[in-house]
């Protein structure tokens, strides 16, 4: 039984997050952000159509072929935001049909990976459990095309994994998935960074550290659950230095120091429980 460590508030916050990182990664991806992301590499139909001299029958038919996708794919995410998981999930489905034909690799990763994100969270929503896991891995195929490996959304994939063995109490199972996100958004910060110190100019990469203060409250959660009190308060100090650094949200802070609290009291810790009573104070 999951008891202690603020765990339905982060679950809470976790599951809000949930909702928002399957999204297109225009909400989170370093590709929105033109003067930093590097230079596209494909085109999709659309792009073709409009700076090609004279477009072929086939990338025609294939600008044709978005339209209707971009039209049921809106149509999903409203169904979604309505909370109307059911019929939500028959419509990323749906989506998902539409888009497999397509030949553009960029275009059809671009659907396919947001629309098995969505439908990985629908049956999340459901508690089908182990089917919203192998369509979480089946995404990564999409995901490496795009929005790519530099991309937040592809280490927040493993965040969505790692959730759906922590909401079974699978904590070993939990850890693997969790460090490989952590791992990824190292990289993703070190690509992007303008600055090791805050500035809000640097879009991408404070969004990057946001999500990865995420999968370093999940991953103390985890530890927690398995009684590793220690290695809790270092990944919980890590997560409070670069939140407080990097100007994360008031509520993102406010979990980590609850549950440093929580995590020094089980670990007996009472230098540790002193410099969290602290922290509390100054929220």
């Amino acid at each position: 039984m999951v008891t202690g460590f603020n765990f339905i508030s982060m679950l809470i916050a976790v599951i809000f997050w949930l909702s928002l990182a399957s999204l297109p990664a225009s909400l989170h991806s370093q590709q929105d952000q033109q003067s930093q992301a590097e230079p596209q590499k494909h085109v999709n139909a659309h792009e073709t159509v409009v700076v090609g001299a004279k477009p072929t029958t086939e990338e025609i038919e294939e600008y044709n072929a978005e339209g209707p996708i971009e039209t049921a794919l809106d149509k999903a995410s409203k169904t979604y935001a309505r909370d109307d998981i059911e019929n939500a999930l028959i419509q990323y489905q749906s989506v998902v049909g539409m888009a497999e034909p397509l030949k553009y690799q960029e275009s059809r990763g671009k659907y396919l990976s947001t629309a098995y994100g969505r439908i990985g969270d629908c049956y999340f929503k459901f508690k089908r459990y182990q089917e919203a896991e192998r369509i979480y891995q089946q995404r990564f195929e999409y995901l490496r095309v795009w929005p790519g490996i530099l991309d937040s959304g592809y280490a927040q994939n493993y965040e969505s994994i790692a959730l759906v063995k922590i909401v079974q109490e699978q904590w070993h199972e939990a850890e693997e998935p969790l460090q490989q996100a952590i791992s990824l958004f190292d990289q993703q910060i070190g690509h992007f960074k303008k600055s090791d110190d805050y500035d809000e100019q640097d879009v991408v990469a404070n969004d990057v550290r946001g999500s990865q203060d995420t999968a370093l409250n999940l991953l103390t959660v985890v530890y927690y659950h398995e009684g590793r009190y220690p290695g809790a308060l270092t990944l919980l100090e890590r997560a409070y230095l670069q939140a407080e650094k990097f100007h994360a949200p008031q509520a993102t802070l406010k979990l980590i120091v609850d549950n440093g609290l929580e995590a020094a009291k089980a670990a007996g810790n009472l230098v540790a429980g002193a410099i969290w009573l602290k922290r509390s104070l100054l929220d």
